[in-house]
């Protein structure tokens, strides 16, 4: 699952390199799912989904449309008009996945909502790659150490992104 897909190149990649895998990529800005979806189109193995990752189904709008295509960040719409947004305990349902293999997440600070209500799915996860924003949004590492809390995991870093491998979900013998 790649959530935050902006145009789609680790969606590319993934499906490419693992062309037995399906591969779900998420956007929420509609010119970046466009493009996203035109990237993807010759991929089988791609879903698109044009939403924004959040702990539930609801309505995001752009906090900052005056930034570059791939740090826009959202807010929730009030309103109920708006980006879809859905949560990924929506996606796994829809998609009937029970497992993730890997989740990227760089989503500009909603992490906090995801991983503020991650109980339902995290322990589905193999191995999560994200990017923390407390820059943009004070509580992202905080609500990662909160969901990590009595876990068994690995953590590394790979440039920006903090790599978990959750040790619930996979054996300590795989590669």
């Amino acid at each position: 699952m790649d959530a935050g897909a902006h145009i789609g190149m680790s969606a590319v990649f993934f499906a490419s390199k693992y062309p037995k895998a399906r591969v779900i990529a998420i956007e929420p800005e509609p010119t970046n799912y466009q493009v996203l979806h035109r990237n993807a189109q010759e991929y089988t193995n791609i879903s698109t989904i044009q939403a924004g990752l959040w702990s539930r189904k609801a309505h995001l709008c752009i906090e900052d449309s005056n930034v570059d295509t791939w740090s826009f960040r959202v807010v929730e719409d009030p309103s109920g008009k708006g980006i879809p947004a859905i949560g990924i305990q929506d996606v796994m349902s829809e998609y009937g996945v029970e497992q993730i293999d890997v989740l990227k997440m760089d989503i500009e600070g909603a992490e906090v909502e995801v991983l503020n209500n991650a109980s339902p799915w995290f322990d589905g996860v193999k191995n999560l790659f994200i990017e923390l924003h407390d820059r943009f949004r004070p509580g992202c590492t905080a609500a990662l150490r909160g969901v990590l809390e009595g876990r068994k995991y690995d953590e590394s870093e790979s440039g920006e992104s903090v790599v978990i491998r959750n040790f619930r979900v996979c054996s300590m013998f795989e590669d």
